[in-house]
């Protein structure tokens, strides 16, 4: 017998499962009626003063505290309970474990097969909860994620603007020195080919030149033989 004034882990561990498991299914079903989060952050959702995130960081604590409870009340308080609805405890040998289990895996094969493949009716709960989202989505003024990250933010659209409009600027400026620099590389290459043409017009000039002085050489020298000639014959 448990006196009255005795402190009861085993109750405290009950008690604490139960108001997890609560915590648990409250914040599921606030969840599964609430809009998308984009939708709730654009139209400011909340139920009870808490924003969908807030729900969620709920769902997330009592859900893990729910397990870590649920371990101890099952392998610390409640494992020969447990496993006296496995087997079967009669002297009949025909039967290993009892009825009650192979019911129970059944049972749950079907629930957790008919989830998966989304057949009728398990298809209820998600086909319910994309109707409830697409209402919420059609009567709010939801422009976009983008609008909606922007603000999280705390950016707004002037100097989104403004951002876009140096960023615009600063391109403009590039492609003008990279235009400048074409262009002075571009001079900077005809003057090396006009230097290139004129010496090479220089140096024909100087060849022709010479040239013309050979010729008058030659007929200098064959004039010179032809008088020389003719004073032999004489």
């Amino acid at each position: 017998m448990i006196k009255a004034n005795t402190f009861s882990w085993r109750a405290l561990t009950s008690l604490l499962l139960a108001f997890s498991f609560l915590g648990l299914a409250l914040s599921g079903i606030i969840l599964y009626l609430a809009p998308q989060c984009s939708v709730a952050e654009s139209i400011g959702w909340s139920i009870a003063g808490m924003s969908k995130e807030q729900w969620a960081s709920l769902h997330m604590t009592t859900a893990v505290t729910a397990l870590l409870l649920a371990l101890v009340h099952l392998f610390v308080y409640n494992w020969k309970p447990f496993m006296h609805h496995i087997k079967n405890r009669k002297k009949a040998k025909s039967r290993l474990f009892r009825p009650e289990l192979m019911v129970s895996v059944i049972v749950a094969a079907l629930f957790i097969g008919g989830s998966l493949a989304i057949v009728y009716p398990f298809s209820l709960l998600p086909d319910t909860s994309d109707t409830i989202k697409n209402y919420y989505r059609e009567q709010s003024d939801f422009e976009g994620r983008g609008a909606g990250r922007a603000g999280s933010l705390g950016i707004d659209q002037e100097e989104t603007r403004d951002l876009n409009s140096n960023k615009g600027q600063s391109i403009q400026n590039r492609k003008g020195r990279g235009e400048g620099y074409k262009h002075g590389q571009g001079e900077r290459h005809g003057e090396t080919h006009g230097e290139g043409y004129r010496n090479k017009y220089e140096e024909g000039r100087g060849e022709g030149h010479r040239y013309r002085q050979g010729e008058q050489r030659y007929g200098q020298g064959y004039e010179g033989d032809h008088w020389y000639g003719r004073s032999k014959q004489y």
